[in-house]
């Protein structure tokens, strides 16, 4: 396994994460799955507000997060999710974050790993317990290397 850069870890070690919070969870069945063998397409985004992180008036790191997920079976949709959430977390040394955070490889590699790897596991439950109320079987989503 690759050791993370010094900095990354850096980071890592300045922070902590206080808060997970769902603010939009949003699905809908757009089609319906075919009988039969089908090869099922998952096609994942995410994306930050501008302008994250934001401070609050404690300071804090709010992270606003929006996921999407479009599971098709070909080419042809079957189910989309959304979900919005923040994620809030106190700054425990600024000096060392301020240094960090300036480098933009480690704070690319903490947006679009780190914070991926820590919503995912609420995400993949999102899209289980959504497909599962609209009568559909759940699709597993994949492993994060």
């Amino acid at each position: 396994m690759k050791i993370p850069p010094e900095k990354f870890t850096a980071l890592l070690n300045s922070l902590s994460i206080e808060t997970i919070q769902p603010m939009k969870l949003a699905s809908e069945r757009v089609g319906d799955l075919p009988s039969g063998e089908c090869e099922v397409k998952l096609e994942y985004r995410q994306a930050f507000a501008d302008g994250d992180p934001i401070r609050d008036p404690a300071g804090k790191l709010v992270f606003r997060m929006k996921c999407e997920l479009i599971a098709s079976c070909e080419k042809t949709p079957f189910f989309t999710h959304e979900t919005t959430c923040i994620i809030i977390a106190s700054v425990k040394d600024e000096t060392v974050f301020a240094q960090a955070w300036a480098d933009l490889e480690t704070r690319t590699l903490f947006l679009d790993l780190q914070i991926k790897k820590t919503m995912w596991p609420f995400f993949r439950e999102h899209v289980h317990s959504a497909m599962s109320r609209l009568g559909m079987p759940p699709v597993v989503l994949p492993w994060i290397l």
